[in-house]
């Protein structure tokens, strides 16, 4: 941040304003306590320095207790006295040690007082600095915060539909797996209706033998009934079926014929269609029937 004009001379004055008791120690140390200059100088310097750092480190004690929530300390007393003493010292030598009037003496002691005003300004001034940068990095701080909340909680809202597109699969994959089931149990209950239709059927085929039909006088009340294969019942097919098995069982070789002449006997089909029955027979009932699938 750039510092304005003002923010520039407020900074520089109050080390100027040192300057002004400097001086008089320097002059004064030199006429009334006879130091050599160099003695004066290093005098000089050396009180406003602890003056400037006993103001700076009583304001500092006095900073830290507020923020503790403190009034008073031992350190702060120390920073104090530190104050006294410069004070002390430098109305002593600018003051009481001069020998004009009391005007003379008034003006000297207000000027010695200036760098506690400069020093003062200092450290306000560095107090407020501090202040300032701590503020700035909290703010930083707060806004890094923020940001880390902020990306915690789209993490959350990615996590959270992540869960909820794995439950979608998961759902999908019951459903197709239900469906999948339920297709499984129809066909096991349509091969478990069509077993039981067979086991009828194979008692009824075994109490009517293939040559019935040929040695009976009456033609049975199939005869005629049904024209063609997709005409014929389930349960009429399957004894049709039964009885290619019962025929190729007996002989391999001539069980075609065996069945046909059955299946003309029996439902009054020709010849040629008789044969195609047999052949529609092993093609739909294949274990039934006997033949290879």
């Amino acid at each position: 941040m750039k510092n304005s004009f003002v923010d520039k001379v407020s900074f520089a004055l109050p080390w100027l304003g040192s300057l002004i008791p400097v001086i008089l120690i320097f002059k004064n140390t030199q006429r009334n306590l006879t130091f050599e200059w160099w003695e004066a100088g290093v005098t000089a310097v050396v009180m406003e320095g602890l003056g400037f750092s006993s103001i700076t480190t009583a304001l500092d004690i006095f900073e830290q207790l507020q923020a503790d929530g403190k009034r008073w300390s031992g350190q702060l007393g120390i920073a104090v006295g530190g104050v006294a003493v410069y004070l002390v010292v430098a109305l002593l030598i600018n003051v009481f040690l001069d020998t004009g009037d009391l005007w003379r003496r008034l003006t000297l002691a207000l000027l010695t007082l200036l760098p506690v005003v400069g020093g003062l300004s200092v450290a306000l001034r560095n107090q407020l600095r501090k202040q300032a940068m701590v503020k700035a990095q909290a703010d930083v701080d707060r806004k890094a915060e923020q940001k880390r909340q902020e990306m915690l909680r789209l993490q959350a809202e990615q996590d959270e539909r992540d869960y909820q597109r794995k439950l979608q699969v998961d759902a999908i994959a019951f459903q197709q797996k239900l469906q999948a089931d339920e297709v499984r149990l129809k066909h096991d209950l349509q091969v478990l209706k069509l077993q039981q239709k067979v086991s009828e059927s194979s008692q009824r085929v075994a109490a009517q033998p293939v040559q019935a039909a040929e040695t009976s006088n009456q033609p049975p009340e199939t005869f005629g009934k049904w024209k063609s294969w997709d005409e014929l019942p389930d349960d009429q097919r399957l004894r049709v079926a039964e009885t290619v098995q019962q025929a190729r069982t007996a002989n391999l070789k001539t069980y075609k014929k065996v069945a046909a002449t059955w299946i003309m006997s029996t439902f009054g089909a020709k010849e040629r269609s008789a044969y195609t029955w047999i052949t529609y027979t092993e093609r739909d009932y294949p274990t039934i029937a006997g033949a290879v699938p």
